[in-house]
C-alpha cells in the first residue's frame, strides 16, 4: 500500500507517513484525511531544495577602498535592518549591489556589500495551510532530505545544524570581485519560517574567513523570519 500524499510504500498497520500525511491502516483501504491540504507537499519540497542552491553570480563588487575597514569586527558600527517579513542585524553603511540570482521560486529581499563581505537574503513563500499540521522543524527535516549532494556549481552540499537555522559553507574560485582576492568563502544558511523559506548568504574573501567567521555567524545567528 502506498501513502496517497507523496506515495510512500507504506507497512502493514502503518497509520502515518513520513510525509505527516494520516493514511489509516496499510493493508486496508489508504485514509488520507486531508488530500487537498497534502498533496502538494511533494511538489513544494521539490521546488524549495532546488531553489535553495544558488547560482553564485557576483557583479563586481570590486573594492580597494579601506574605508569602514572595520564595520565588521567592530560590534558598534552594526545595524538592525528590516525587510518584508524578516529582520537582521549586520555592519552599518552597506551598499546596495546585486550578488547572486536565484532561481525564479525565490524573492530576492536584501543584497549589501562593503569592503569586506557581502550579504543576500531571499525567501521563497509556501502555503502553511496546505501543509496542515507539518512542524516546522519536521519540514526543516524534510527539506534536508532532499538537498542534493552538491549545488549547481559542483560544492558539495555538507549541512550543518545551528539552532534554529541550518547551513554549508565552501571555498568559491571566483577573481575579481574583491582586490586581491581570488577565492571567496560562501555560507549558505536556511531558516524555516511560518510562511517562508529563507536563504541567507553571506561571502567575503576566502584569506579573511578565519577571522571574519565569528562575526558573519553573528550576523546570521540575528536573523527573525516571520
Amino acid at each position: 500500500m502506498r501513502c496517497n500524499a507523496c506515495g510512500r510504500e507504506l507497512k502493514d498497520g502503518q497509520m502515518f507517513c513520513q510525509c505527516g500525511a494520516t493514511v489509516g491502516y496499510a493493508g486496508t483501504d489508504s485514509l488520507n484525511l486531508y488530500p487537498k491540504k497534502r498533496s502538494a507537499l511533494p511538489l513544494i519540497l521539490g521546488m524549495v531544495a532546488g531553489a535553495l542552491i544558488f547560482v553564485l553570480i557576483i557583479t563586481g563588487v570590486v573594492s580597494a577602498v579601506t574605508k569602514g575597514r572595520r564595520t565588521i569586527t567592530d560590534r558598534t558600527k552594526w545595524e538592525r535592518v528590516s525587510g518584508p517579513s524578516f529582520s537582521m542585524t549586520i555592519p552599518s553603511g552597506m551598499k546596495d549591489k546585486e550578488i547572486v540570482t536565484k532561481s525564479a521560486e525565490m524573492m530576492q529581499l536584501l543584497q549589501v556589500y562593503n569592503s569586506e563581505a557581502a550579504i543576500a537574503v531571499s525567501a521563497m513563500p509556501y502555503d502553511s495551510k496546505r501543509l496542515g499540521s507539518i512542524s516546522r522543524k519536521k519540514l526543516e527535516e524534510m527539506i534536508k532530505e532532499r538537498m542534493p549532494a552538491v549545488d549547481d556549481n559542483g560544492h558539495e552540499v555538507n549541512i550543518k545544524d545551528r539552532g534554529r537555522l541550518f547551513y554549508y559553507d565552501y571555498a568559491h574560485e571566483q577573481s575579481g570581485v574583491y582586490y586581491g582576492a581570488d577565492t571567496l568563502h560562501v555560507v549558505d544558511a536556511m531558516y524555516v519560517g511560518k510562511s517562508h523559506i529563507y536563504d541567507i548568504i553571506v561571502l567575503c574573501p576566502e584569506k579573511k574567513y578565519a577571522d571574519y567567521e565569528q562575526y558573519i555567524f553573528a550576523w546570521i545567528d540575528s536573523f527573525e523570519g516571520d
